[in-house]
C-alpha cells in the first residue's frame, strides 16, 4: 500500500480532501513522527537479514566530501587525519608530521580500499560490515550459526594487543564508531575464500511468497520493504559463513505520495490515530481540542493493544534446540496390560 492511499484516508477523517488546511508536507512529518513513536513504544517491527561476508559495496571513497557525490552502497576506505592528507600505514602519520624515526610498525600488513580485499591477506584493520539502512538495535547476531556477543572496542584493544591481525572463528562483534552505521567482527573469519566464490550462495528472498497477516510476525526483507499486503515478508538466508542479524528497526521517513508504506497494513490504523491527533493539535484553522482528545484516546488504546499482542506473541513461541541430525524424542510411557491378558 502506498502512502498516497493512507493520506487520502487521513484527509477523509480531517475533512480536508483538497489540502486547504493541512498540506502534504505537514502530514508527511506527522506520519514520520507517528510511525517512529509506535516503534519506540512497542518494538513491534523486527528485521531479519543475512549479511554476506565479505561485505559487498558498490564503490569506495576516501574523503567525506566524496560521499555526497556517489550513491548506493558505499564504503569509506583508507584513513584520514581530517584534512587532505590520507594515509595507508601507521608510520606515514609520524613521517608526515616530522618524526625523524618512526617507531610504529605495521608488521607487514597492508591497507585496502574495498572490504573484500581484507579477506585476501593480512589487513591493517578489520573490515567493516554495514548494518541495514533501517537498523536501530541489535537483538541477536550469529556467524555461521554461532552466536556473537557484543564487546567494547576499548576493552578489546586493551586486553588483546593482536586484535588487528587476529583471525579464526569470530568471538564477538563491536561498533568502532557510533556515527558510522557498521560493525566489525572480533576475529576475522578464516572460513571465507574469495577465489571462485559463487555469487548465488546466499538467497535473500523467495518469489511469490504468500502468507497470512493473522500470524502476527513481521520479518522485513533485505531491501527494507513489504512486498505484499499481508504485512509479512519471508526471507530464505544461507547462514553458512555469513552473518544472520536480528534487529529492531527504525522506520525510514516518508518523502512522497508514491513511497511504499513501511508499517504493515494491520498496524497502519494505529499510526493513523496518532497522525490525526497531532493534526488536530497543530496550529492551523482546523485545530480542535475535542477531536485531538478523541484521537488521543484511540491512540493510547491502540498502543496498549499492540503491546498486549506483542507480549502474547512471545509467550506463544515454541522454541526447540536441536542438533544438525536431530535429537531423539522421549515419550512418557503409561502402564498397560500385556498383550496375552486376559488368558483364555
Amino acid at each position: 500500500m502506498s502512502v498516497g492511499n493512507e493520506v487520502d484516508a487521513l484527509r477523509y477523517f480531517l475533512r480536508d480532501p483538497d489540502a486547504e488546511i493541512w498540506s502534504n508536507s505537514l502530514l508527511f512529518g506527522l506520519y514520520n513522527q507517528a510511525q517512529n513513536e509506535l516503534q519506540n513504544q512497542t518494538n513491534i517491527m523486527e528485521g531479519v537479514v543475512g549479511v554476506e561476508l565479505p561485505p559487498e559495496f558498490q564503490s569506495s571513497y576516501t574523503h567525506d566530501w566524496e560521499a555526497g557525490l556517489i550513491s548506493g552502497s558505499i564504503y569509506q576506505c583508507l584513513r584520514s587525519q581530517g584534512n587532505n592528507f590520507t594515509f595507508c600505514f601507521q608510520w606515514e602519520v609520524q613521517q608526515h608530521y616530522g618524526v625523524a624515526a618512526p617507531d610504529v610498525a605495521d608488521n607487514g600488513t597492508y591497507a585496502y580500499t574495498h572490504a573484500w580485499e581484507a579477506f585476501v591477506g593480512s589487513p591493517n584493520k578489520p573490515p567493516a560490515v554495514p548494518f541495514p539502512d533501517d537498523f536501530r538495535n541489535v537483538k541477536q547476531m550469529f556467524h555461521d550459526k554461532i552466536p556473537l556477543m557484543p564487546i567494547g572496542s576499548k576493552s578489546m584493544q586493551r586486553d588483546d594487543p593482536s586484535w588487528v591481525t587476529r583471525s579464526g572463528v569470530p568471538l564477538a562483534y563491536y561498533v568502532d564508531s557510533e556515527i558510522d552505521n557498521q560493525f566489525m567482527l572480533y576475529g576475522r573469519p578464516t572460513t571465507i575464500t574469495w577465489t571462485d566464490r559463487p555469487t548465488e550462495d546466499m538467497v535473500t528472498s523467495v518469489e511469490d511468497d504468500t502468507t497470512n497477516e493473522e500470524l502476527g510476525i513481521q520479518t522485513i526483507s533485505t531491501n527494507r520493504s513489504i512486498v505484499d499486503d499481508d504485512g509479512i515478508t519471508v526471507s530464505v538466508v544461507d547462514t553458512d559463513d555469513n552473518i544472520l542479524l536480528m534487529y529492531d528497526v527504525a522506520p525510514p521517513d516518508i518523502e512522497g505520495l508514491s513511497d511504499d508504506g513501511y508499517v504493515p497494513p494491520f498496524l497502519m490504523k494505529y499510526v493513523r490515530h496518532r497522525v490525526l491527533e497531532l493534526a488536530y493539535m497543530a496550529n492551523t484553522d482546523g485545530r480542535s481540542g475535542k477531536l485531538a482528545s478523541y484521537w488521543s484516546e484511540r491512540n493510547k488504546l491502540g498502543i496498549e493493544m499492540v503491546k498486549r499482542f506483542r507480549n502474547n506473541r512471545y509467550k506463544d513461541m515454541d522454541r526447540h534446540l536441536r542438533t544438525e541430525k536431530g535429537t531423539g524424542s522421549r515419550r512418557h510411557k503409561h502402564p498397560k496390560l500385556p498383550d496375552t491378558y486376559p488368558q483364555v
